[in-house]
């Protein structure tokens, strides 16, 4: 988890406030549905997280390492 919690940082608001907006327009819904849309969302804000891990943040930090850090 160390190595993504700044991409999680990031990226769990905008997953945040969908998941508060469903809510909000389901009070009326079990709370297990409601249980179950809180876990997938907190699922779905871990695996966007790894995924700018991998795709973005690691891919640009070596291209800045071989190019602005040059010997």
């Amino acid at each position: 988890m160390g190595e993504i919690s700044f991409p999680l940082y990031i990226t769990h608001y905008p997953i945040l406030y969908m998941h508060m907006s469903w809510a909000q327009r389901h009070l009326d819904s079990p709370v297990g549905t409601h249980a179950f849309v809180a876990l997938t969302t907190a699922l779905l804000a871990i695996m966007v997280a790894w995924a700018s891990l991998k795709l973005y943040d690691i891919p640009v930090r070596t291209w800045l390492k071989e190019h602005w850090l040059k010997k």
